[in-house]
């Protein structure tokens, strides 16, 4: 797990979130961890049906496959649709689902806890610092 990068261009927002807009209610802890956590499966989830992790990271080569778009269709569809459910909106995890879709991360359990991890380390600091500016 060391040497893995545990912060990735969607949790920057979450972290002005926490740090900005530290009584906006999509900034709180349980709305960063668990919003993200939607996002994360949603990608994970969109990209097996549309099977879109053979397809080219879009990212890197700039080519938008037929089931990269799909995947990314219905995984900001289902982020959203699953943190209603939930009540945890938190929209920087559309940025996060996004991502995965678009093949900016292979689909391993390596990679998932990398996710993971760095969700938890933003959503944590940044709850520590959202109770210091309130």
């Amino acid at each position: 797990m060391l040497g893995q990068p545990w912060i990735f261009p969607s949790l920057g927002p979450s972290a002005l979130l926490h740090a900005y807009h530290p009584a906006n209610p999509t900034g709180r802890f349980y709305n960063t961890l668990v919003g993200h956590l939607c996002g994360i499966a949603a990608g994970y989830l969109a990209v097996a049906l549309f099977h879109a992790g053979g397809s080219p990271p879009v990212l890197s080569t700039e080519e938008l496959t037929l089931p990269r778009l799909l995947a990314a269709l219905l995984s900001v569809f289902l982020t959203v649709f699953a943190q209603l459910l939930v009540k945890a909106f938190h929209p920087p995890a559309a940025a996060t689902t996004l991502l995965i879709a678009l093949g900016a991360f292979k689909l391993g359990v390596r990679e998932l806890e990398v996710l993971v991890i760095g969700v938890l380390i933003i959503a944590t600091v940044g709850e520590g610092v959202r109770r210091i500016r309130l």
